[in-house]
């Protein structure tokens, strides 16, 4: 169900928050418009408006309430202009932005998924080209580097909120009780596995994208291979993908993880896996939990092996900010992207809810004024040490059909419902279809 709520109506600022605190946000696709205007009395008066803006986005009830919050500041700053707001959870926003996309009636300004660039906008014409609004927008706060990820055919389509990959977070007070050091290598994985086994304590743990990642990082370092080409093509040979299964059994048959399919991050949560492997992102969510249980919370280093050609690890924009190119409001909604990009009370409202902020005043605004854990402080640092070995994320990487055909395939072989080379021919046959 799609909520619209048309405006030049009188509603009270109290009703939204106790709309949000009753759990309005959990509906997936709710569809809202927000005014400001607040007045002494605390009301939100709807008035006219010289121009309206669609803002799109997905996420979490924590996401939705600084968002509606910070829109509504924003409104009240630039009374000139209407901000319309929609969003929902990942699973709905996505299918939502496809028909949007394919219709044309996407949002003026769109939080979205870095895949999202090469999928609609390969030659670069699928989205504005920020570029053109650089004197709105204050790209000086971001690197060339941080730019490119954004960059098709030489026009700026999208810009990194906040930067993503794969983390080790461990449960300090399980490795201190079994006086092991926090892994850095493979080995201290199977090693760690070997002591802490015989009471059906696993040394490491992951969800499927996170498993999917960590077979391609252990392959690339030990082959020296690509698993994707540059242009992210598929790379990886049968041979390689029966190496990569190997790999995995010897994980399962070791105890050094569950099979992918037993895995949930409860495990992680209870203390039966002693580690998870994770988006950066997710390092708060995960990390609260052991904490408000009394358990102490490590970031560990990127797993690895001696002399490597690659690191196997790799990074990507957690999410971006894109202007539709049919936006009738193109200033009004460069307006509205820098806000949500620098401005500094935005920035404290969302914290590091998506990571550390690639813009360089909100990233010293939270760094700050933000309370961050510290555990959440040396997966930071830990990503920008390694910042040089962790190359950019092809998006094939991320393909659902790719990770779920790998992951069927690998659970088939390790519960021996199929050989080794069947497994792997599968596998291969599949991710080349996709």
């Amino acid at each position: 169900m799609i909520i619209r709520k048309k405006s030049k109506l009188k509603i009270t600022l109290s009703l939204l928050i106790v709309a949000i605190s009753a759990g309005f946000l959990t509906a997936c696709s709710v569809r809202s418009e927000n005014d400001d205007d607040l007045t002494e009395a605390g009301e939100v008066l709807y008035e006219d408006k010289t121009s309206q803006v669609e803002f799109s986005w997905w996420g979490t009830d924590e996401r939705h309430k600084y968002y509606i919050e910070g829109i509504s500041k924003f409104m009240k700053l630039n009374p000139d202009i209407r901000v319309e707001t929609s969003y929902g959870v990942w699973d709905g926003y996505e299918r939502r932005n496809r028909i949007a996309m394919a219709s044309k009636t996407e949002a003026d300004v769109m939080l979205i998924n870095y895949s999202w660039l090469d999928e609609f906008s390969g030659d670069g014409d699928g989205y504005y080209d920020l570029n053109s609004l650089s004197d709105i927008i204050d790209l000086s706060q971001f690197s060339e580097s941080d730019l490119s990820y954004g960059t098709r055919n030489g026009k700026l389509n999208a810009i990194p909120l906040a930067y993503n990959t794969t983390i080790f977070l461990y449960n300090s007070d399980i490795y201190k009780k079994y006086g092991l050091d926090i892994p850095k290598t493979w080995d201290d994985l199977f090693y760690a596995a070997q002591v802490m086994g015989k009471d059906g304590v696993y040394p490491i743990g992951m969800v499927k994208k996170q498993f999917f990642l960590t077979m391609v990082a252990h392959y690339e370092q030990s082959s020296g291979k690509k698993v994707f080409s540059t242009g992210g093509r598929l790379n990886i040979t049968v041979d390689g993908v029966r190496e990569m299964l190997e790999f995995y059994k010897s994980l399962v048959d070791n105890k050094v993880m569950k099979p992918i399919g037993q895995f949930d991050t409860n495990s992680f949560l209870s203390g039966e896996s002693a580690g998870i492997a994770c988006w950066i992102n997710d390092a708060v969510k995960y990390g609260k939990s052991l904490d408000n249980n009394l358990q102490s919370v490590k970031c560990g280093e990127f797993i690895t092996m001696d002399g490597v050609n690659y690191s196997g690890w790799y990074k990507k924009p957690a999410t971006m900010y894109a202007m539709s190119k049919r936006t009738k409001y193109p200033k009004e909604a460069a307006r509205l992207m820098e806000y949500l990009l620098n401005d500094e009370d935005f920035a404290k409202e969302q914290g590091i809810e998506k990571g550390f902020p690639v813009s360089r005043k909100a990233n010293d605004t939270v760094k700050k004024y933000v309370n961050i854990p510290d555990f959440a402080l040396e997966a930071n640092d830990i990503v920008n040490n390694e910042s040089y070995n962790l190359e950019i994320m092809p998006s094939e990487m991320e393909n659902v059909d790719v990770i779920n055909a790998f992951r069927e395939g690998a659970d088939k072989y390790v519960y021996g419902d199929g050989s080794l080379d069947e497994c792997a021919f599968e596998i291969i046959k599949a991710m080349r279809k996709t």
